[in-house]
């Protein structure tokens, strides 16, 4: 599952969150991985439908 921990911690600098998700298609080639990292887990961890 990807996460973050915005907006919990207040930083004096904005985190820029593009540099990380460019690199899941490197990190996670097949698309399957990345949508489970992506969506199906967190949607059965917090229940969305």
């Amino acid at each position: 599952m990807w996460g973050s921990d915005w907006p919990f911690v207040r930083m004096d600098e904005r985190m820029d969150y593009g540099p990380p998700l460019t690199c899941l298609p490197r990190w996670l080639p097949d698309p399957e991985d990345r949508r489970k990292v992506l969506w199906d887990t967190p949607a059965q961890l917090f229940g969305f439908k």
